[in-house]
């Protein structure tokens, strides 16, 4: 009998099913025979924390022999096996002393799944994937690193399957494979797509070279209209086009198209940023495009089939301001709307917060009449104020572009400042025509792409927008002495 127990820790977020995966453990640990105690403690909503699952194996002793006492967490130094379903959370568990050099395999998905610090980043908050890796792969004693989630939904499975093929394959667990896939089986749920990713994830990790991260796929979807454009831009505009196309149609795609092409010619760095910011611009969040992605497939069988066999329920809670209800309306009718005080003494019911369940009958088939709108959306209020904004921007990036290109690459990345919803967007819209009107004032002068870069990256570090006002201050200090 080993001197102690056996240890796993598996770190998971919502919807991959880390319960699943316990589950599974548990049943192939008492088919071999082995003692086995699991614990779990859940981490917080909104993806600030994976649920922690803790499992501690052990053979069973024989008669006579002292029966061990297992732990209910995992301690610093003595985890045998940590398995994180995402690739920050692979960084947490090292961050906490759970992954040791000297005794810990870690198996992590190399796919992200945005915390909400980085979400709520006015610009791209996103951390740098490889230097997550390389903390990992500096603190484990062993790495394997694969996309569990492409494997997942390779299968039409979840990533639990591929968690579970991926612990089995390390052979830190003493058990014979066909417990595992026994184990999958006895589910009786999903058996034939969680048995493929659990396999393919298993000959990942068995295979030489399993710490290869994957990454976007090199060779992007070919598309006839971007065959005016340079090669280089052509990583931005085929993901654009097939964002655009889903979020209205082939037309608005083709448009997108239309509105670049007069920067091309101008700068190349100028063609990628203004692609980039008006296919983000042209996908503006509005509640057609909440419901399309709350009614998503890819959102919804996830998280009820990392339920197992238990019954699941997803709901989702809506806040609506007056405005994006507005917003949805014809134009002359929002507007009537919007300066009609009963109109929204009438609304005020609807705006105070609202539960909606997206997996049932009635909540699903809303959201999906709230999504069939699409079509509508030209007639919009809110599109007509948001394609006048895009406009603006666009004019002025033509009129810069003519006189001063780097002062038009810099308000062309202003872009980012035009970003989330409600009272943020609105903050963020009033700066971005704040460093619209500077710019205007500025372009003549040979520090003016230098000043707006300033302030672009001032508005950008707080949403209050005070490192903003700060810097305005001190160039309308500068202006004042000289």
């Amino acid at each position: 009998m080993s001197a102690r127990p056996l240890t796993l820790t598996i770190a998971a977020l919502g919807g991959q099913g880390g319960g699943v995966v316990q589950g599974w453990l548990i049943r192939v640990a008492e088919a071999a025979g082995w003692l086995v105690q699991a614990t779990s403690v859940p981490g917080v909503a909104q993806r600030t924390g994976a649920t922690i699952y803790y499992l501690e194996f052990h053979a069973r002793p024989a008669d006579g022999e002292p029966v061990p006492v297992m732990a209910l967490m995992p301690s610093p130094g003595v985890c045998d096996l940590v398995v994180a379903a995402e690739l920050a959370e692979a960084v947490r568990m090292v961050d906490r002393g759970i992954v040791d050099t000297t005794v810990t395999t870690l198996i992590a998905s190399s796919h992200r799944a945005y915390t909400i610090d980085e979400k709520s980043h006015l610009a791209d908050g996103r951390v740098d994937s490889v230097e997550l890796i390389d903390a990992a792969r500096r603190h484990a004693r062993a790495l394997h690193l694969l996309d569990m989630d492409a494997i997942a939904r390779r299968h039409g499975s979840v990533v639990s399957a591929a968690l579970l093929g991926a612990i089995a394959a390390t052979g830190v667990l003493p058990f014979a494979v066909n417990r595992f896939e026994d184990a999958i089986t006895a589910e009786g749920k999903g058996v034939t797509a969680s048995l493929a990713a659990f396999r393919e994830a298993y000959a990942a990790v068995r295979e030489p070279g399993s710490e290869a991260v994957s990454a976007v796929p090199a060779v992007l979807p070919q598309d006839g209209r971007l065959r005016d454009f340079p090669t280089a831009l052509h990583g931005v505009l085929a993901p654009a086009l097939a964002r655009l196309v889903e979020y209205q149609d082939e037309a608005y795609a083709s448009d997108f198209l239309r509105r670049v092409q007069p920067f091309v010619s101008v700068d190349a760095e100028l063609a990628r940023e203004v692609a980039r910011g008006l296919a983000l611009w042209m996908t503006f969040e509005d509640p057609i495009r909440v419901a399309q992605l709350k009614t998503a497939p890819e959102r919804l069988l996830p998280l009820m089939a990392a339920q197992g066999n238990s019954l699941a329920h997803v709901t989702d809670y809506l806040k609506p301001r007056p405005e994006e209800i507005f917003g949805t309306l014809p134009k002359s009718v929002g507007e009537w709307a919007r300066r009609t005080a009963w109109v929204r003494r009438v609304l005020q019911p609807f705006t105070r917060g609202q539960r909606i369940r997206s997996s049932s009958p009635a909540g699903y088939l809303f959201f999906r009449a709230l999504a069939r709108l699409q079509p509508l959306r030209r007639s919009m209020l809110r599109y007509a104020e948001e394609w006048e904004e895009i406009e603006r921007w666009l004019a002025t990036l033509s009129q810069f572009a003519a006189t001063n290109v780097a002062l038009a690459r810099e308000v062309a990345a202003c872009h980012d400042l035009v970003a989330g919803y409600g009272e943020t967007r609105e903050q963020g819209l009033a700066r971005f025509h704040q460093l619209l009107a500077l710019a205007d004032a500025w372009q003549h002068r040979n520090d003016a792409a230098t000043r707006i870069a300033r302030l672009r990256r001032a508005a950008l570090e707080d949403a209050d927008g005070r490192p903003f006002d700060d810097v305005v201050r001190s160039f309308e200090t500068e202006a004042e002495a000289a």
